[in-house]
């Protein structure tokens, strides 16, 4: 576990998180570290067909995910 994920989990025991911009970049990333920890997954974000393709893949690894499109602009 990085250091960084184990941090949050002890500050968040719940681990749940909300991610936008979840598709790619950034969000992607941060959302891959917490789906492999065990996390639980609220991702977003304005591209739909991107976001179904991530939510799935994840759903298949066996992290639980809520996707929702939505454009936090």
């Amino acid at each position: 576990m990085t250091s960084s994920a184990s941090n949050l989990s002890q500050r968040y025991p719940a681990k749940r998180v909300f991610i936008t911009g979840a598709a790619s970049g950034l969000g992607l990333a941060c959302a891959e570290i917490l789906a492999r920890e065990g996390w639980q997954l609220i991702l977003t974000d304005v591209d739909a067909a991107r976001l179904d393709l991530v939510a799935n893949s994840f759903s298949r690894d066996g992290a639980r995910v809520i996707a929702a499109v939505c454009d936090v602009r």
